[in-house]
């Protein structure tokens, strides 16, 4: 081959790449309403090298991968440079697990909370409940009563009007009577892994259902010891599935595809469900894990660990180990500041896994997005 039919060659390779990846640049892609979209849909957070929000983002200042590919961002929405009605504050969920906990590690455990909501000084979108014993989801300060109980009872006052001070000033007293309540030995059924994965899953799409009428960003912050996505039923399992509000699915299939010769119920379904609403509904999830400093539990399919890490990557948000709860909070409520929609079009509804990878092209900021999703979401 000659040196001149070489460098052509060479020539028409560049040029190609180049448009391929211009075709995958979309400086203003539309904004999009991802309560509909049958696209992708991604939650994005940008942050600067400090750790702070970055508010004024484009959609060309970012580049999606799928499975190594460049893609076209198809729609996009953030949240910075608009007024407050349009730009409602982020949301924080905080769900205190004592179903999936050690109950001796709850006093602590609380210690974390009180000293990352008592120095704030609003918290009109800051919610907290507690997932009992019995697997019933109890609103500490819940949405949308401005007012729990336990602040009525002591300071008096009507639901829906604001308190004088934000209730986090409260929060021990609050968390204190809360626990009071709720306090009980778990069921014989709720020793049953099976049982706990079940009642732990429900009750997360529950809260997720609860939550989507709130507009704008939100995150879940779910400290926990985690529950297996893989519990063994040697004598024989059925299929479990979640009711939604519009919608019924098959969350986990019974199957003989387990690490051990037996049946199992396999949950991999709610997580490519759940993630797709989470996404959808911009809502990431920050997993704190409820484990002394040092601990290092098996992390591989079927565990804990994999629930809490899967809840995380797939949402787009965060896992956080040891006795970082406090923490998981406080960046829960900064960085959605940074929040990015950004969908992209669909792949073939295959069920496969995609890996993805989001980059910045702005110089010192660095981007938290899902690790990956699968192609049969919604």
């Amino acid at each position: 081959m000659s040196i001149k039919l070489l460098g052509k060659l060479v020539l028409i390779v560049a040029l190609a790449a180049c448009a391929l990846w211009a075709q995958a640049q979309t400086p203003g892609a539309p904004a999009g309403n991802f309560s509909q979209t049958k696209s992708v849909v991604l939650n994005i957070t940008a942050l600067d090298n400090r750790g702070d929000p970055v508010t004024d983002l484009a959609s060309g200042d970012f580049q999606i991968f799928d499975n190594g590919k460049p893609q076209a961002i198809a729609a996009f929405q953030a949240g910075a440079g608009k007024s407050a009605r349009e730009n409602p504050p982020p949301a924080t969920i905080i769900l205190f697990d004592f179903l999936n906990s050690n109950a001796l590690n709850r006093d602590y455990d609380s210690t974390f909370i009180v000293s990352a909501l008592e120095p704030l000084e609003a918290a009109d979108t800051v919610y907290l409940y507690l997932l009992t014993n019995r697997g019933e989801v109890y609103p500490v300060h819940g949405f949308p009563l401005r007012q729990d109980i336990a602040f009525l009872s002591q300071h008096g006052g009507a639901p829906g009007i604001a308190p004088p001070v934000p209730w986090t000033k409260q929060i021990r007293p609050l968390l204190d009577a809360a626990i009071q309540r709720v306090y009980g030995f778990k069921t014989v059924d709720f020793r049953d892994l099976g049982y706990r994965a079940a009642t732990t899953f429900l009750a997360l799409s529950k809260l997720q259902d609860a939550f989507t009428e709130i507009p704008g960003p939100k995150t879940i912050v779910w400290i926990t010891s985690g529950v297996t996505n893989w519990p063994n039923y040697p004598h024989g399992c059925k299929n479990m599935t979640i009711t939604g509000e519009s919608e019924s699915y098959v969350a986990g299939k019974c199957t003989t595809n387990c690490r051990i010769n037996t049946k199992c119920v396999d949950y991999e379904p709610f997580f490519h469900h759940f993630s797709a609403e989470l996404n959808r509904t911009n809502t990431v999830v920050y997993t704190a894990e409820d484990l002394p400093a040092g601990a290092m539990p098996p992390t591989n399919r079927g565990t804990a660990a994999y629930t809490l890490r899967q809840m995380a990557d797939l949402s787009g948000g965060r896992l956080f180990t040891g006795t970082n709860m406090d923490k998981a909070i406080i960046e829960a409520m900064k960085n959605a500041r940074g929040r990015y929609q950004i969908g992209i079009d669909a792949p073939a509804s295959n069920g496969k896994y995609h890996k993805l990878r989001v980059t910045c092209a702005r110089t010192g900021v660095r981007v938290e997005g899902p690790k990956g999703y699968f192609a049969d979401q919604p």
